[in-house]
């Protein structure tokens, strides 16, 4: 199986609403978003292009793969602003 698809899972079945909750769920997503850029960017050689494209293509995923898509990215990308690394932080 796929490393990040339990973590696409959780993200496209939680409530998008939670993930604004300033609680657990939104410390949670945010620490997904950090794990996926993470291995993305050690599988590829440190490189920080592919942390960065995984972590654009997984959240742009929800808007095609969930019914409330438009709202469950945009909530996705407001809990992962800041995430990455010294050289690129998420940002949209």
């Amino acid at each position: 199986m796929h490393p990040i698809c339990p973590h696409a899972h959780w993200l496209y079945s939680k409530d998008p609403d939670s993930f604004l909750d300033r609680g657990e769920t939104e410390k949670r997503c945010n620490e997904i978003g950090q794990e996926i850029f993470d291995h993305y960017k050690k599988a590829k050689n440190e490189n920080t292009e592919a942390g960065k494209a995984a972590v654009i293509r997984i959240c742009d995923a929800a808007r095609c793969l969930t019914t409330d898509g438009v709202v469950r990215a945009s909530h996705i990308e407001a809990a992962w602003n800041g995430i990455g690394d010294d050289s690129y932080h998420f940002l949209r």
